[in-house]
């Protein structure tokens, strides 16, 4: 049997599964109807079996103990069909869930009731073969109920993420084409202007052209990333200067913020990344001074690197407010909202991460925060 059996079963069981409830009527009670009889049922048949055992035995501890695990996974199993009713599943995985648990029952007893032949054949004595059979049938409701939502959840969460990513495609393919077209003629005429002035103006025009040469590169990055995202990307880290990048990327945000103090302390070295290295280092540097910074005059961001044992790291410190202790293990989550990031940070352990790095962050003496990346050294 190949590694891809059971996923093939289980697509071709919830085909089967989704096909007889589209055949059934469209309601989004069917499959916890289903799943809240096949429950219901394992419960009377515990119950039948009580007062069959009471009858022969009297009112002992063990026809008690038996209608207990006979009707403990009933219970379970219309428990789940009451949750599932409330859920936000549409009808064909509710009637997945649903004939999941009846396969489960079936399965189970079946295998039970094999054995139990086997048995009569080889003319042994059989002990209490109903409630076995009882046992074995309601337990595999559970577990086949449990087994369907789980897969039910998966296919749901497979499919939200096919949305994500053709929206996140499009949304991609119409920001490169409006801005490319854009920027071309942009590019153009600081060309133009460049060629044809002089003095001050030609300083603003090649300043135009470099800035627009700026956003088509930043374009080109954004394109690569979404596809690293998406999966429709590689990576391949090869040798990349490490001083080049952090200067392109300190450079516009300290003219742009004059009152805050930068220290760049970057040696010669060469790691292990991609050109997306950029928006790694670009989104720490926009981190510290956006949520860092305090207002106070002697705000200060430091970025250094240090390397031992063919690692280097890459720190990016402020001496802002810092981050709480109890909120520095989730900062990396897509979607915190706790230092306002959000995508940024979830973006940046996400490539570390292809690059074969890590990345963290620390609390800065006094005050502050330090994020250190570790690459492997060239």
């Amino acid at each position: 049997m190949s590694f891809s059996a059971p996923t093939q079963f289980l697509a071709l069981f919830e085909s089967v599964a989704g096909d007889i409830g589209d055949r059934l009527p469209e309601t989004p009670a069917g499959g916890p109807a289903l799943a809240g009889g096949i429950g219901l049922g394992h419960v009377l048949v515990a119950v039948w079996n009580l007062t069959r055992e009471v009858d022969t035995f009297g009112f002992e501890f063990g026809p008690f103990v038996a209608f207990s695990l006979i009707a403990t996974p009933g219970l379970v199993v219309c428990f789940l069909a009451v949750r599932m009713s409330y859920s936000d599943f549409d009808s064909r995985k509710r009637w997945l869930i649903g004939w999941s648990a009846v396969g489960g029952s079936t399965l189970f007893g079946a295998i039970i009731y094999l054995s139990i032949l086997v048995r009569l054949a080889e003319g042994r004595a059989l002990s209490e073969p109903i409630f076995v059979l009882s046992l074995a049938s309601g337990t595999g409701s559970a577990a086949g109920m449990v087994i369907g939502e789980l897969y039910a959840r998966a296919l749901q969460s497979a499919a939200a993420a096919d949305r994500q990513r053709n929206q996140l495609e499009f949304m991609q393919s119409l920001f490169r084409h409006d801005v490319m077209n854009s920027m071309t003629i942009i590019q153009s005429r600081a060309e133009f202007l460049t060629d044809e002035t002089d003095g001050q103006n030609q300083e603003f025009a090649e300043t135009i052209l470099e800035y627009a040469d700026n956003i088509v590169s930043l374009a080109d990055r954004v394109k690569e990333m979404s596809n690293v995202i998406t999966g429709q990307g590689e990576i391949s880290p090869s040798p990349t200067p490490l001083k080049p990048i952090v200067e392109r990327q300190v450079t516009p945000i300290r003219k742009s913020h004059e009152e805050i103090a930068f220290d760049v302390d970057v040696g010669n070295v060469t790691v292990m990344a991609d050109p997306l290295l950029e928006e790694v280092v670009g989104n720490l540097v926009k981190n510290a001074v956006k949520h860092g910074y305090d207002g106070s005059d002697d705000f200060t961001v430091s970025v250094w690197t240090t390397s031992s044992d063919g690692r280097t790291r890459l720190h990016i410190a402020d001496t802002g407010t810092g981050i709480p202790e109890e909120h520095r293990e989730d900062i990396f989550d897509r979607g915190t909202s706790e230092t306002g990031s959000g995508f940024g940070l979830f973006f940046v352990e996400t490539m570390v991460d292809h690059y074969g790095g890590s990345v963290r962050v620390e609390p800065n003496e006094p005050s502050g925060t330090v994020f250190v990346v570790e690459l492997d050294t060239a």
